[in-house]
C-alpha cells in the first residue's frame, strides 16, 4: 500500500504515478485525498490509464464530490473514465437535496444517463416541486446503490447521561445579563431573513457565557468560528466588563469543576477518556486544569499538524503520533479535542469507552460524527459506550439539548432506511433553534413573574 499526498515532492508523486520509481508497479493500493487527485490530475490520468494494470477507483465520503462546480468533483468526474470500476462510499449521499446525487450517479457511470433528470429537475424535486417524479428517479438509480444500516452493523450499546452543572453565582450574574440583551434580539432577528451573521454571533456569546464566561473576553475572530465585526457585543455596551474581567475559570468554573471529578471517576474504571468542547479557548484550559490525573493528556485542533507522507506519519505532535498513543498508552490517557476539527476524522473506539462533552452547539451532523468516533463496528465486539453531557439548568445549554436529542432521533431514522436519505433545510433548522431558545426564556420569564 502506498499514500500519495501532497507532502511529497511533485516529482517523486509523478513519477510513482507515472510508473517510474522502482517496485511502484508492486504496490496494490495507492491511497490519496480529494485534494492531491485534484492538484495531481494528470498523473493520476497516467496512473489509471496504464496498461501494466487495470485499477478500481473508490471515492470514500464521496459526498465531497456533489458540488457540480467544485475542483474536487470536476477532477474526479474527468478521471471516472478512465478507471476499470468505479464505487463510491458515503453515509450522505443527499445531504442537501436530490440535486446531490447527479456527481455521485455520473461518476459510477460517466457515460450513462442513469439519473434520466437534468439538474434543475433535482432541485425542483428537493424543493417540492415535482413531487410526482420522485418515485421515477428513485426506481432508476436504486439497482445501482446497497445500505448498510447502523442497525445492521451490530454496535455495542451506547448511552447518554445528562451531567447537571449549577453555575456558581459570578457566572449565573454574567450569563442572565447577557441572557436579557441577547434573547430580545433573537426575537428581532427571526423575522429578519439577513441576520444570519449577527445570529450566529449572539449565539455564540449566550453559549460561552453558559460554558466559560473567560470567552467572552476574546473576539469571535480567536476562536477560528466566525469572522465577525463584535462592536455590537462589546463589553462596553453590555455593561459587563467588570464582571468578565474578573471572572477567574480555575476558581469560579463549576463545569471545571464537575469536569475534573467525572473524568477522574471514568480515569479509574477505565483508564481512558475523550473530552469534547467547540472551543479552542477551552481546549488549552482543559488541558491545564486536568493535567496532573494522567501521563498523557493531549489536545487535538485544527491546527495539529497532519502527516503529509509515510515517512513524517509519527512525528511528534502530529494527530497520526498522538492518537497512536493514545491506543498504546498503557497508563491513565486524556485526549482532548475540537468537533469541528476531527469529528470526521478519527477512530478511538479501540481504545476508550467514554467522552465527556464540555459544551456542544445545534450541528447534529457534527455532533452525530463525533459520538461516532468512539462507537464503531469492532469484530472482536466491545463494551458498552457513554456520552456524558454537561448541562448547565435554565440556559441555552438546554435548548441545544432538547435540539440535538430531536435531529438526532430524525437523522437517524433518515438513515436507518434502506432510501436515499435527505436532511431538513438548513435554514429552518436554524430558525427552530432560535425559536427554541426565545421559547425556554420566555417561559422561565412567565414562571418568575
Amino acid at each position: 500500500m502506498k499514500r500519495v499526498s501532497g507532502g511529497m515532492p511533485a516529482v517523486e508523486r509523478s513519477d510513482f504515478l507515472r510508473g517510474i520509481t522502482f517496485g511502484s508497479r508492486d504496490v496494490e493500493v495507492v491511497l490519496t485525498s480529494y485534494q492531491t487527485l485534484a492538484s495531481s490530475e494528470e498523473d493520476f490520468r497516467v496512473f489509471l490509464s496504464r496498461k501494466d494494470r487495470r485499477t478500481m477507483m473508490v471515492l470514500d465520503e464521496a459526498h465531497y464530490i456533489k458540488n457540480v462546480e467544485g475542483t474536487w468533483a470536476a477532477a474526479a468526474l474527468s478521471l471516472a473514465d478512465h478507471a476499470a470500476a468505479r464505487v463510491i462510499l458515503t453515509g450522505t449521499p443527499a445531504p442537501n437535496g436530490y440535486e446531490d446525487l447527479y456527481n455521485l450517479i455520473k461518476f459510477i457511470y460517466p457515460k450513462k444517463n442513469i439519473i434520466g433528470f437534468p439538474m434543475p429537475s433535482l432541485k425542483a424535486m428537493s424543493a417540492g416541486t415535482m413531487d410526482r417524479a420522485i418515485p421515477e428517479l428513485k426506481s432508476k438509480i436504486r439497482p445501482f446503490y446497497t445500505r448498510i444500516k447502523k442497525a445492521d452493523l451490530g454496535l455495542p450499546p451506547a448511552q447518554d447521561k445528562i451531567v447537571i452543572v449549577e453555575m456558581e453565582s459570578e457566572q449565573e450574574e454574567i450569563y442572565r445579563k447577557i441572557e436579557r440583551k441577547i434573547v430580545p434580539l433573537l426575537k428581532i432577528d427571526r423575522e429578519d431573513s439577513g441576520s444570519h451573521v449577527r445570529v450566529k454571533a449572539r449565539l455564540m456569546r449566550l453559549r460561552q457565557a453558559a460554558v466559560n464566561p473567560e470567552l467572552l473576553l476574546k473576539p469571535l475572530e480567536d476562536e477560528r468560528l466566525l469572522e465577525v465585526d463584535t462592536t455590537e457585543f462589546s463589553l462596553d455596551e453590555l455593561k459587563l466588563a467588570e464582571l468578565i474581567q474578573g471572572f477567574d475559570s480555575s476558581t469560579s468554573l463549576a463545569r471545571i469543576k464537575r469536569c475534573r471529578e467525572l473524568v477522574e471517576r471514568i480515569l479509574t474504571e477505565q483508564g481512558k477518556v475523550l473530552i469534547w468542547s467547540y472551543f479552542l479557548g477551552n481546549l488549552e484550559m482543559l488541558k491545564d486544569q486536568l493535567s496532573d490525573l494522567a501521563h498523557f493528556v493531549e489536545v487535538l485542533t485544527g491546527g495539529t499538524p497532519v502527516s503529509s507522507g509515510d515517512d513524517d506519519e509519527y512525528l511528534i505532535g502530529t494527530r497520526e503520533e498522538i492518537i497512536d498513543r493514545f491506543h498504546r498508552e498503557s497508563g491513565r490517557a486524556i485526549l482532548i479535542a475540537n468537533p469541528q476539527a476531527v469529528g470526521e476524522s478519527i477512530s478511538l473506539h479501540k481504545a476508550c469507552r467514554s467522552a465527556i462533552y464540555f459544551d456542544r452547539d445545534f450541528n447534529a451532523g457534527r455532533y452525530i460524527q463525533s459520538k461516532d468516533r468512539i462507537h464503531r463496528y469492532n469484530p472482536s465486539g466491545g463494551e458498552q459506550v457513554t456520552y456524558y453531557h454537561m448541562i448547565a439548568p435554565a440556559t441555552v445549554d438546554e435548548s441545544i439539548d432538547m435540539r440535538l436529542t430531536l435531529k438526532e432521533q430524525r437523522l437517524m431514522d433518515l438513515v436507518d432506511t434502506d432510501d436515499i436519505p435527505l436532511f431538513a433545510d438548513p435554514a429552518a433548522d436554524a430558525l427552530d433553534d432560535i425559536t427554541a431558545i426565545i421559547e425556554s426564556y420566555e417561559k422561565r420569564r412567565a414562571a418568575v413573574v
